[in-house]
């Protein structure tokens, strides 16, 4: 019985882990703080036909894509959580083909036989 409620547990535990939302993910609406101002359309006009005018003359203020370097940017914390999710599903499978493999171990060796 044991056998069959241990990997059980382990598959809900991984799929509840998996499958979790964190708390701290959204940050609440802070009513205080208020929504940026529209520019005026003057105002914007005259910034796009300046952009215009120096892109034109070869000054644009655009800058270049940047090449950077690729960076592992997880955290300590997730790359522990990947590792534990891995090593979970490892286990699982290892479980789930043992029990599959000796199912009937030990059936036929009754004293009828």
């Amino acid at each position: 019985m044991i056998k069959k409620f241990v990997p059980l547990v382990l598959v809900v535990a991984l799929v509840s882990g998996a499958s979790s939302v964190s708390a701290f993910a959204a940050s609440p609406i802070d009513p205080e703080k208020k929504p940026k101002q529209i520019e005026s359309g003057d105002k914007l006009k005259r910034d796009v036909s300046k952009m215009v005018a120096e892109s034109k003359a070869g000054k644009s203020s655009l800058s270049q894509a940047q090449n950077l370097p690729k960076r592992n940017n997880l955290s300590k914390g997730q790359k522990i959580a990947i590792f534990v999710g891995i090593a979970a599903a490892v286990a699982i499978i290892v479980a789930v083909k043992h029990t599959k493999d000796h199912m009937f171990d030990g059936f036929g060796k009754g004293p009828l036989f």
